[in-house]
């Protein structure tokens, strides 16, 4: 590739827009850690869009262990704690692409795999307590017993051709190298495909092409279809080799070796491989394009294919990989008959999406997982380009496809243009998919999840809007709570928490939410464009003592898995803080009147909350509420009947409000069900 062809060229001044835009966001202060730190944040954001990344923990490590140097800007650990990925940024933030030498990322190589090295031989343990680089540690530690390789990336702010020699293994792990530079992620982005495709030369990896029968001729020409029986033991080179890239367009992730359907492929897989082709309904996959030869004994066969995607059949493509990896399966007997359809490139996504729909799958694909978090997210692109704010002035720019912010603003042209849509959309009213997954599940209630990370809890997001089509009313909500997190973001940095500042932010906005009780007003904060002063000073106080009380609360615990767990929220949402000044008023503005009982002496502000919070629970859980308040023997006899009334108000839609004694004896039921892990979640799954 030509490294001054203008399309690459715009390419990476959008990509430095975009790191100059999450170095403003997350820090005040420009520095060389601060702009390498962005510039890896947006990389690895880049590469979970093209499916070549999971999700990952950005943890800028850069320390000297006695003459040594480490270094290291991310990491990641698989499901099954098998692959541990570590990560090296090397960034020039040279405003023009350079080549970079050789020399520059073996050097980055060998302080990343330093930290590898010194994790696994237990170097936690020296490092200070409650830090960042001290739990990351300590995890690839605790991981060495199930580890079998190490994927190493290099993230290359430059243009890099040539080599990178590297031992085969790292303590005694399998060693596996990746370099992405900017002319790769620029190839990769600009294939208008949600994945890097994959070219596989069956000969080579086969001994032969792989046999196969064509399916009829389809005048459409949209498709061919081609039926074949692909050796376990290939499948299994494949997965061990690209991982996720090969599953990238698949409607279900493999989701472990948990469900009835997942077991058993393993349990076959242990025990009958020679019956695994019988037992199992296949896959189904597809590719942009594929070889056709003829087998040496006769017959038609595959050569070679481009862009392999498994479309149907991930658990068995990913139970295979971990049958041999973890089980040891001896795979000679194993063959899995697939459909191999060669698509249309233009009409891949119409056509990828039916053939998930409708495929003999093992596990059933709702219409719901397949389109409507699609129609959401361009929902949301639809309001935001309709709603304004109050004063007609500015709109908020919702970006449904990563970096879609820094592509408009730089087609806008002239300077003139791109004046006005700065005007129009300023920078600090950018919104994106994955910050709202965070901003409503944080307001939710579900601060754990959001520490999973951004992957994990945007697919959590994904399954709770299901085929909800959002509304003007919903999208200014989502606004408010941007508002109030980012209020968060910004008192987290005030306060220079040295580590977990995004586990306190989270925690902190849920606990807000949880102590509000559904009365802080956002619409007041969507038309001032910004929380009241006292919501912020509430912030500002709240804040620290989340933080502490997260890594008090952990003991000996990793703090940031601790932060993961329900547990955590439990603890932080027991403790006893009081509102700003001011903040009390509000919310009792926004409150009902009981309308049952003499309520004598008046409400007092726990009252309210009280209230408030009995109100949000529905029918179906003060249903449960009852019978558990009835078998358990943890609470009273009575309260079985007030949970049942209770339940009974909900249904009438609260038109009757609790008293402040039934409100105050309801959330000690409440309470007593969530410490002896009754929570609601449980029970309204029962």
């Amino acid at each position: 590739m030509n490294q001054s062809d203008p399309r690459f060229l715009t390419f990476v001044e959008q990509l430095r827009a975009r790191t100059l835009n999450a170095q403003s966001e997350s820090d005040s202060r420009s520095s060389p850690e601060a702009d390498e730190a962005a510039f890896t944040m947006v990389f690895l954001e880049s590469l979970q869009d093209l499916g070549q990344v999971a999700d990952f923990d950005a943890v800028p490590l850069d320390v000297k262990v006695g003459r040594l140097l480490l270094k290291a800007s991310a990491w990641s650990l698989s499901p099954h704690g098998d692959v541990l990925g570590i990560f090296a940024a090397i960034h020039s933030g040279s405003p023009e692409p350079q080549r970079v030498p050789p020399v520059a990322l073996r050097t980055a190589a060998e302080r990343a795999l330093r930290v590898v090295r010194l994790a696994l031989e237990g170097a936690h343990e020296r490092l200070p307590p409650a830090t960042v680089a001290r739990d990351m540690f300590s995890r690839i530690h605790d991981a060495s017993a199930t580890l079998s390789r190490v994927h190493l990336t290099l993230l290359v702010d430059g243009v890099f051709h040539g080599e990178l020699d590297l031992p085969p293994q790292v303590q005694g792990l399998e060693l596996q190298k990746e370099v992405w530079d900017l002319q790769r992620l620029y190839r990769a982005s600009a294939a208008g495909l949600p994945y890097e495709p994959i070219s596989i030369d069956l000969v080579g990896r086969l001994g032969e092409p792989l046999r196969c029968v064509r399916a009829p001729h389809q005048p459409s020409g949209e498709y061919e279809s081609f039926l074949a029986v692909i050796p376990g033991e290939l499948l299994y080179r494949l997965y061990h080799e690209f991982g996720p890239r090969l599953l990238e367009l698949n409607v279900r992730s493999f989701l472990q070796a948990r469900g009835k359907v997942n077991s058993g492929i393993r349990r076959t897989l242990r025990e009958r491989p020679a019956r695994f082709m019988a037992y199992n309904n296949g896959l189904s996959a597809t590719v942009e394009s594929l070889e056709l030869t003829h087998h040496p004994d006769g017959g038609l066969a595959i050569s070679q294919v481009t862009g392999l995607q498994v479309v149907n059949g991930g658990q068995t493509v990913a139970s295979i990989h971990r049958a041999r990896d973890t089980d040891g399966v001896d795979l000679s007997e194993v063959f899995v008959q697939a459909k191999i359809t060669k698509l249309d490139v233009a009409r891949t996504p119409e056509l990828v999406k039916g053939i998930s729909e409708y495929s003999n799958t093992q596990n059933r694909v709702n219409t719901a997982d397949l389109s409507a978090n699609d129609s959401f997210q361009i929902r949301m692109e639809q309001l935001a380009g309709s709603v304004w704010t109050p004063g007609q002035k500015t709109k908020w720019f919702y970006e449904r496809a990563r970096g879609a912010y820094t592509v408009a603003r730089s087609r806008a042209g002239t300077k003139a243009s791109i004046r006005a849509f700065d005007e129009l959309h300023p920078r600090s009213q950018r919104l994106d998919k994955v910050g709202v997954a965070k901003y409503v599940n944080a307001w939710g209630l579900k601060p754990h999840v959001v520490g999973m990370g951004g992957q994990k809890n945007f697919i959590d997001f994904r399954k709770a809007v299901g085929g909800f089509r959002p509304d003007e009313a919903y999208f200014r909500d989502v606004v408010a709570k941007a508002l109030l997190y980012k209020a968060a973001e910004k008192a987290a940095r005030q306060h220079k928490l040295p580590a977990y500042r995004a586990n306190a932010v989270a925690y902190t906005i849920a606990l807000l939410s949880h102590r509000a009780a559904g009365r802080l007003d956002l619409s007041a904060v969507w038309q001032r464009q910004s929380p009241s002063a006292a919501t912020v000073r509430t912030i500002n106080d709240w804040l620290p003592v989340v933080h502490e009380t997260l890594i008090a609360s952990a003991g000996d615990r990793n703090v940031t898995e601790w932060c993961k767990k329900p547990e955590c929220w439990t603890q932080i949402r027991m403790l006893s803080l009081t509102w700003a000044a001011g903040l009390e008023g509000e919310l009792g503005e926004t409150s009902r009147e009981p309308t049952v009982g003499k309520n004598k002496g008046g409400l007092t502000p726990a009252d309210r909350e009280a209230i408030a919070r009995v109100m949000l629970v529905s029918q179906d859980e003060w249903i449960h509420l009852a019978r558990w308040a009835h078998t358990s023997g943890e609470v009273k006899p009575w309260l079985t009947g007030l949970a049942a009334s209770l339940a009974g108000y909900a249904a009438a839609d609260w038109a009757d409000v609790p008293s402040k004694k039934q409100a105050q004896h309801a959330c000690k039921l409440l309470s007593a069900a969530e410490r002896t892990g009754a929570r609601l979640s449980q029970l309204a799954d029962e």
